[in-house]
């Protein structure tokens, strides 16, 4: 993503056909709000063939009546990726505390939740607590298949996020013959859990994982895309 991209909108992978908003909510676009966009395509050509033509892109439909409530993503999950050799493997439980989960103005309804994890990922879940009490999951599949994702509706008995509460993503995986770290390649690994919901406001997080690309060592991160991508380039660059 552009650095100058301060927000995370929509995305695409292998499985996933349309997209409906409920009819409450809406990316709000034009006069005050957003004006561009910026569209990052991932090409993963290992064997560098050549000739290979992409005519892929993204339809999206709007509405000129403005819907009550604009939409964000709030974004979960891990980079501390590092799969050792011919061993199943899963990420240490990724804390979105109640530190993070507290610069929410009000509760929030949360809508979609778009796992996202490369070849090697098998299962992924995100539980939700509350005063120390744990709700039905917002987003699990203990059978991940790359080729087919998906966005899960999240279920009406853990769709409200409190100011608060706490989020625990855990992402597992099968081995390969070598090591394999977080990174953009298909042949790399992802743990994202990429959650809609709304009312989004202007100082809402947007990005809740523990980081390792950004910082020595790991370190559970609270911020916006803006930020982190930044830090992302920058540890990239380094």
């Amino acid at each position: 993503m552009p650095r100058s991209c301060p927000t995370y909108m929509l995305a695409w992978a292998p499985g996933i056909s349309t997209v409906d908003l409920p009819s409450e909510a809406g990316f709000p676009i034009g006069k005050d709000s957003v004006n561009w966009v910026a569209l990052q395509v991932h090409y993963n050509n290992p064997n560098l063939d050549a000739g290979v033509v992409d005519s892929s892109g993204m339809q999206i439909t709007y509405t000129a009546q403005l819907r009550p409530n604009d939409m964000g993503v709030f974004t979960l999950g891990s980079t501390d990726v590092m799969i050792p050799p011919k061993k199943a493997w899963s990420t240490n439980p990724s804390l979105c505390s109640s530190d993070c989960t507290s610069r929410f103005k009000g509760n929030i309804t949360l809508v979609g939740s778009f796992m996202h994890m490369h070849l090697l990922g098998y299962a992924i879940n995100t539980k939700h607590i509350r005063a120390g009490a744990e709700l039905p999951n917002v987003g699990s599949l203990q059978y991940y298949d790359f080729n087919h994702q998906g966005l899960q509706q999240v279920g009406l008995d853990t769709n409200t996020l409190v100011p608060g509460d706490w989020l625990i993503t855990t992402c597992s995986y099968r081995g390969s013959n070598t090591t394999i770290y977080w990174g953009e390649a298909s042949s790399s690994e992802m743990c994202f859990n990429f959650i809609t919901y709304y009312p989004k406001q202007n100082t809402d997080p947007q990005i809740c994982i523990s980081d390792r690309l950004s910082y020595k060592g790991v370190t559970d991160t609270c911020t916006d895309w803006g930020k982190f991508t930044s830090r992302m380039l920058n540890a990239t660059a380094s």
